[in-house]
């Protein structure tokens, strides 16, 4: 047997249901003939009578009944379904897969996904944390859809879109006439391993934790380093920040 026609289904569903085909033809904006032509193929696909004629009424046959059942929740569901589908099209439905580092998903994007649940609660959103290094990886073998991290990107085969910009601030020791005005990674490297390997602490706050952390690589064995992360404007930090040996 071929595979059932919904157009088919809900044919018999109205023609049993009112009882005649004309009144069923009218329904479904169809004429007469294409009705009874739905009917007559539905019952060839099944190898039975669905539908008996008794005087001017339509009834339905023991077996005609019993697709009716099931033709009812097959219409229900292709119904769903579209419905579903729908959602996808308008924007209110869907998947999001995303990539943060800790950092933009503590400070930045978590206020972001409160209001986006609220706005759309349909929408299913997947969150996972890493590296920019992983991050990219994610994208590149589509695991996620888009990602939150800091500069820079290497992969070319990504397009990477600066959101903001967050200052880098190194606080060192005010006797210290050699610190220049404007301080870059490398002044910080530079410093910093001045005083790290006399093991003495140096305390750092840094907008963006990649770019002291390439800096940094440069140096040899040090001793601890504080390293804190402010949160954006009018915002209390959750936690003290981390500790890097």
């Amino acid at each position: 047997m071929r595979n059932l026609n919904l157009d088919q289904l809900r044919a018999l569903v109205e023609v049993v249901e009112l009882g005649s085909f004309t009144e069923a033809a009218k329904r479904l904006h169809l004429t007469q003939p294409a009705i009874s032509q739905q009917i007559r193929e539905l019952e060839n696909r099944c190898g039975l009578q669905l539908v008996d004629r008794i005087g001017k009424r339509a009834f339905a046959t023991p077996a005609g009944n019993e697709l009716i059942i099931y033709g009812r929740r097959i219409m229900a569901e292709a119904e769903h379904a579209l419905a579903a589908v729908r959602r996808h099209r308008i924007g209110t439905a869907g998947r999001v897969r995303i990539g943060a580092g800790p950092t933009a998903l503590a400070y930045l994007l978590s206020p972001v996904l409160h209001k986006l649940r609220e706005a759309y609660p349909d929408i299913e959103i997947t969150v996972t944390t890493g590296t920019t290094h992983s991050i990219s990886e994610a994208l590149l073998s589509n695991e996620i859809d888009m990602g939150l991290t800091a500069l820079p990107v290497e992969a070319s085969d990504l397009d990477a879109v600066p959101v903001r910009t967050d200052p880098m601030v190194a606080i060192l020791p005010a006797t210290d006439d050699t610190i220049p005005a404007k301080v870059t990674p490398a002044d910080v490297a530079r410093v910093a391993a001045k005083y790290l390997h006399k093991e003495k602490l140096a305390t750092l706050v840094v907008g963006n934790p990649a770019e002291f952390d390439k800096a940094l690589s440069t140096l040899g064995p040090v001793t601890t380093i504080d390293i804190t992360i402010p949160p954006p404007p009018g915002e209390q930090p959750e936690a003290p920040g981390k500790t890097a040996q």
